[in-house]
């Protein structure tokens, strides 16, 4: 696009993010979309959250950011993110990285955790396939939100009743990645530019090209394109990579190879992708920060009131949730 349009793309989305602040005040939590419907006019000269480029924004905002429409994300929860524009990926990959970072901890793989029992002074974490649950004086539960919300671990006793309902108030968004290789730069893309087209007739998606440099491009696809991506893999996400190429850079589909996809929607330990927060539960997120039946900590993405969605988040929570148990030993040893 020209200079012109771009700024103006910016100023529409600069303009709703201050609408839904301004709808927020006080406490109170609607719909994103009902934020920026209802928002006052803007004074002359100053850019609003309407205008040529407002569906572009609401995509961006909603499907493309949280695998949501604003009518179904809290207008609270979504004004609150703090989502950084690097956190990505790793040179060599977030899962090689994360290995690389816990290699010195002692790690039982393929080992899914069935029961978390409350013993007093010691919880017991029972493993499938183990007769000895593990003792432990204190539970980092890393867990996908819509994975105890679902119930797939099961605690004894029951998790709180608002607990529960918080986990509830954050459900999945839809959001699937699809991975292909481009050879020779037909997109005409410098490393790592992110493309987001105008909103059409199509599904919307958004690119990230020439990741470090190579021939890895991905694109993130949301709402029913997500489903049927999570469903059926390459065989959905193949024609739906390259219908996206073709209408937005004719030819470039017939370079398409490689192709891998995400199912996270589909995949048993995680349910889908990012949890917003639902209308008029935005407040809910600040629960996870509570210690559950004395010994046991949130850990993930879905914890930080403002870093919700993302790597640096779930980090963070990390780092506070280890923190919080440590204190439980005093200088000894975890």
């Amino acid at each position: 696009m020209r200079e012109s349009a771009y700024d103006a793309f910016t100023a529409t989305l600069g303009a709703a993010r201050r609408d839904m602040l301004a709808a927020i005040e006080g406490g109170k939590d609607v719909a994103a979309a009902q934020a920026l419907a209802s928002a006052p006019p803007p004074a002359k000269g100053t850019p609003g959250s309407d205008g040529p480029w407002a569906a572009t924004v609401a995509q961006f905002l909603g499907p493309l950011s949280c695998g949501r429409t604003l009518a179904a994300l809290s207008a609270l929860d979504l004004a609150r993110r703090d989502a950084r524009p690097d956190d990505t990926t790793s040179p060599f990959g977030v899962g090689a990285l994360m290995e690389a970072l816990g290699a010195w901890v002692n790690v039982q793989r393929d080992a899914p955790v069935t029961l978390i029992t409350n013993g007093g002074r010691f919880h017991s974490v029972s493993v499938r396939g183990q007769r000895t649950p593990i003792r432990a004086r204190a539970v980092v539960l890393a867990v996908p939100a819509p994975v105890l919300a679902a119930g797939a671990i099961r605690f004894n006793p029951v998790l709180p009743t608002r607990l529960v309902t918080a986990l509830r108030a954050i459900p999945a968004g839809y959001l699937e990645q699809v991975a292909f290789r481009l050879a020779g730069n037909p997109l005409g893309l410098q490393p790592n530019e992110t493309v987001l087209v105008k909103a059409n007739a199509g599904a919307p998606a958004l690119l990230r090209g020439r990741v470090h440099g190579g021939e890895l491009h991905v694109l993130t696809f949301s709402d029913a394109a997500a489903r049927a991506i999570a469903e059926k893999g390459a065989e959905a996400a193949l024609p739906l990579a390259q219908a996206w190429l073709r209408a937005n850079f004719p030819g470039a589909e017939t370079a398409v190879s490689e192709v891998v996809a995400s199912r996270w929607g589909q995949d048993p330990l995680i349910r889908g992708a990012l949890s917003p927060a639902l209308p008029g539960q935005g407040a809910q997120r600040r629960i996870f920060t509570d210690t559950v039946q004395n010994r046991i900590f949130l850990a993930g993405d879905y914890v930080p009131e403002t870093g919700w969605g993302t790597l640096a988040g779930a980090w963070v929570s990390g780092e506070a949730a280890a923190g919080r148990a440590l204190r439980l030993f005093g200088d000894g040893p975890a």
